[in-house]
């Protein structure tokens, strides 16, 4: 399904949100193995399941962006960071106090 030309042919939001998923595959597994639980069938299979999920929603992305609607594809990339780093923001600024 995704071999290297296959790569190079998914748009910019495409690309994105697989290189991103990468890295949180990668960071989960040296995680796991830190922990010593790497090989649990648990853990395992939550793995495989993060991985078909990030190639599902990569396609997806990835038709989404090819039918013309690349401004939607980066919407739904981008959200969740979005959302994120609000969350983050207003949540700092929950335990300030205004001085007036």
């Amino acid at each position: 399904m995704f071999t290297v030309e296959a790569i190079k042919r998914l748009c910019a939001p495409s690309f994105l949100y697989l290189s991103l998923s990468t890295v949180v595959f990668v960071l989960a597994m040296f995680r796991h193995h830190a922990a010593g639980v790497l090989f649990r069938s648990a853990i395992m299979t939550t793995l495989a399941i993060n991985v078909v999920c990030a190639l599902f929603y990569t396609w997806v992305l990835n038709l989404i962006c090819n039918a013309g609607y690349s401004w939607l594809s980066w919407t739904l990339v981008l959200a969740p960071f979005v959302v994120f780093g609000l969350n983050m923001v207003t949540q700092s600024n929950l335990g300030r106090v205004a001085v007036i």
